[in-house]
Parts: C-alpha cells; sequence; structure tokens
C-alpha cells in the first residue's frame, strides 16, 4: 500500500508519493428559509446555518458550487485588475485528510511488537512532528493476535504547512499481523482547533480510512466553524477516493454539503479530478451539486488555471447559466 501526502505550499503545491507507510508500522507479524440546527449537534460544534434543499439560481450558483468544492469557507478576494475574485484553493477535505494521513504514516509499533507473549497487549506513547512545524503525542494499545488497535491522540499546532491542528482525537483500527497491511483506521474528536492558511476554524470531525493497493478511501463527517465570521459549514457523510497515477493524482468524492446561506446540496464527480504532481489545481474534472426542483451546477476543471461553472436553473437539463472561465486564484 502507497500512501499519497500533498505538500502545500504559498506558490506551487506538490504531490509526493510515500513508501508503504503502514509496513514500516506494523511489519511484526436553497437561498432562503430560517436556520436551525441540524442532527450534526455537539456541546462544542454544531452546525447552525439553513437545513433546507438549496435552490440553485444564477446568483447563487458559482458561490455554492465552489463552495461544495472546497467544503468550506472560499478564501479571501484576490484582485484581477480591475476585478475582485475569490481565491479558489485545494478542499478543505483534501486538505485534512491528507495532513491526518501525515500523522498516521509516522506512527510505529514494530519497535514493540514481537518483544511480548503472543496475545498480549502492546502499550506504548510516542510523539511524532509535523512538516511544517509542532507535533502529536500519541498513546495506543494493539493486540498482537488480533491486529486490533485503539488509542488517544493529541495535536500541538502539528502542521503540515497549509493546515495546523490542535486537539485531542481517539482512534481505532486493524492490521492484517500476517502482512502487515494496515485495513482500517478511525478517528474523530469533538473539538479541535484548524488554521488553514488565512482561515481559522473550530471543528467536529470523524475520519474513516480504508487502505487496498494504491487506492484510499475516506467516509468523513465534520462541521466547521469560521472562527471569523462563526458560520457553520457541514461536510455530511462524504466520500473522498484517492488513486495514486505515475503523474498525477486521481480523485472522486461523493456526499452532501450544507452551506450556512442557502442550505444543503448532494454533491457528486461524474468525472473524477486529475492533479498533476507539479501543479496546484485540477486539470480535468466535474463536480456536479444537485439543489432542490431538479435545479443543477456543475464546476468543470478547464486546465491547472482555470475553470468554469454552469447552472441548470429551472431543472429543464439545460445549463443556461456560466460563469464564463474563471481562474483558480
Amino acid at each position: 500500500m502507497r500512501s499519497l501526502i500533498r505538500i502545500r505550499g504559498i506558490g506551487k503545491l506538490f504531490f509526493i508519493v510515500l513508501l508503504p507507510i503502514f509496513l514500516s508500522m506494523f511489519a511484526c507479524g436553497g437561498g432562503g428559509g430560517g436556520g436551525g440546527g441540524a442532527s450534526s449537534s455537539s456541546s462544542w460544534v454544531t452546525y447552525t446555518g439553513i437545513t433546507t434543499q438549496a435552490t440553485i439560481d444564477s446568483t447563487n450558483a458559482e458561490n455554492i458550487t465552489t463552495g461544495a468544492y472546497q467544503g468550506g469557507a472560499i478564501g479571501g478576494a484576490v484582485s484581477l485588475g480591475t476585478v475582485q475574485q475569490e481565491q479558489m484553493e485545494l478542499p478543505t477535505y483534501l486538505n485534512l485528510s491528507l495532513t491526518i494521513e501525515e500523522t498516521i504514516r509516522q506512527m510505529d509499533v514494530s519497535a514493540s511488537t514481537g518483544v511480548a507473549d503472543a496475545g498480549a497487549i502492546i502499550n506504548q506513547s510516542k510523539t511524532v512532528y509535523g512538516t511544517g512545524g509542532g507535533n502529536a503525542q500519541y498513546t495506543i494499545q494493539v493486540d498482537d493476535v488480533t491486529g486490533d488497535f485503539s488509542g488517544t491522540i493529541t495535536f500541538n499546532g502539528y502542521t503540515s504547512l497549509a493546515t495546523t491542528m490542535t486537539g485531542n482525537f481517539s482512534f481505532s483500527g486493524k492490521v492484517n499481523v500476517s502482512t502487515g497491511t494496515m485495513q482500517r483506521f478511525s478517528l474523530s474528536t469533538d473539538s479541535v482547533s484548524v488554521i488553514e492558511g488565512s482561515k481559522s476554524y473550530t471543528a467536529k470531525m470523524t475520519f474513516n480510512y480504508t487502505f487496498s493497493g494504491t487506492q484510499v478511501a475516506v467516509d468523513m463527517d465534520f462541521v466547521l466553524r469560521d472562527s471569523t465570521t462563526a458560520k457553520t459549514y457541514w461536510v455530511n457523510n462524504f466520500n473522498l477516493t484517492l488513486w495514486n497515477r505515475t503523474s498525477y493524482i486521481e480523485f472522486s468524492t461523493s456526499g452532501r454539503y450544507y452551506n450556512p446561506d442557502y442550505g444543503y446540496i448532494d454533491v457528486s464527480t461524474p468525472t473524477t479530478f486529475k492533479i498533476n504532481t507539479t501543479a496546484q489545481n485540477p486539470y480535468d474534472g466535474i463536480l456536479l451539486v444537485t439543489g432542490n426542483s431538479a435545479t443543477k451546477a456543475k464546476l468543470t476543471a478547464l486546465s491547472a488555471t482555470t475553470y468554469k461553472v454552469e447552472a441548470d436553473t429551472n431543472g429543464d437539463g439545460t445549463y443556461e447559466w456560466t460563469s464564463g472561465t474563471k481562474n483558480w486564484w
């Protein structure tokens, strides 16, 4: 199994393909309506935006679609001559998935396995470090026979370049003790601080990883509360699937996204996104969002520098509105 880690920089962002990360770890044998909380409640973070299905029209199609692509608030506006355009960044769900995965790959229990009697529960505590600073301290208990494990991890300003996390998680999972291959890894938290570039959130989140060869599938559910606006964004029952190709990364996603100002839309990728290993944004791919009364919109990656949004605002199957060509940044 090979892992996919994205390096996110100010200028260009580069994917690097990691060595088998777990072999070393376990090598031993609607534009309106009222607000109101949805079911994603927590004593710390609760979605408080509009909960009805959004109706997509020409005035909100771009905001809804780009927000769904990013899985949170859009970046700050950038000046393009006399035009102000919102800055598109990598999806938050992709950033978080890869930051967590970078932490997972450093967790190592191989030093303890093999030194205890078969069937023993192995306990250990260690510290791992972010590529951009900070650390994560974890305690893990592993069953040397079944491969089941569980534990807790505390992120202390753990930074993977553009994403910094601080907070406590619990986790569990399973490894194939015969092959040393990770099968699944799950973690969750009721409250964690997330800084992503210029944006800052408090989040409640759950991530479940399943590994199969060069493919990584991540089922996730998280609510973000923007520290500046106090608005909340809900990525609900999302699935992110990543594939490692020779010269590019490919990913698809599906699920439901709640925008606090418009309500929810359903998300899918009829064409998977592809990002060259030396580029920042997709050069190919389509994100489709479906709203109330069969209204829908799609974001199409035209190149590594441009995209467009189109909308069917009356539900007749024809995309009669378009944003025209837009720059990713």
